[in-house]
């Protein structure tokens, strides 16, 4: 909500979470409906259908890419991110992005990595001029609200950890090695 704002209506599947009273007392308190469909009937909520489309593409990326089945949080936010700037036919072939703010969005980003490809990330400058100034990981998604438009997600197969980072380059070229 802090980004985009209250909708008008929450619809749900009944799920305790979605129908507590604090919940009940929170859209009460920002005047938002709310509507649930009826238990074990998914094809009442349109929504169900279109997050089927990005479980499967999220499965399908980690499949094709090798990644490993635990990174499938950071996957499905990458299929989200991509059905989100994707153009859709019954938006009249606009983004859901576009449909929401009313401008066209980049994809750019999208286009220089794929999802769990091997990058080079800069790192701090080196204490020796023999060390590299680089280091190895994935581009495990989109840095949607960190740095600029072309800031991506790495994974640091050492420490584990995601990091934010816009100075990064392929690892999978051989014509541009460390």
């Amino acid at each position: 909500m802090r980004k985009r704002g209250a909708p008008h209506q929450l619809v749900s599947d009944r799920a305790q979470a979605q129908t507590s009273k604090v919940v009940q007392d929170y859209l009460r308190w920002l005047y938002i409906d709310d509507w649930q469909s009826e238990l074990h009937r998914q094809n009442q909520n349109p929504a169900e259908r279109r997050y089927q489309d990005i479980k499967r593409l999220a499965n399908r990326t980690i499949d094709r890419t090798g990644a490993p089945p635990s990174l499938w949080l950071l996957a499905l936010r990458y299929a989200s991110f991509v059905y989100n700037h994707s153009a859709v036919e019954s938006l009249d072939w606009r983004t859901p992005i576009e449909a929401l703010t009313g401008t066209t969005p980049d994809i750019s980003v999208l286009l220089r990595f794929h999802f769990y490809e091997k990058v080079y990330y800069k790192t701090q400058e080196p204490s020796f001029p023999s060390d590299s100034p680089e280091s190895i990981g994935y581009m495990v998604g989109i840095a949607e609200h960190v740095g600029h438009a072309m800031t991506y997600k790495v994974l640091d197969p050492e420490t584990n950890s995601v990091l934010y980072q816009s100075k990064l380059r392929t690892a999978e070229s051989t014509n541009d090695p460390n």
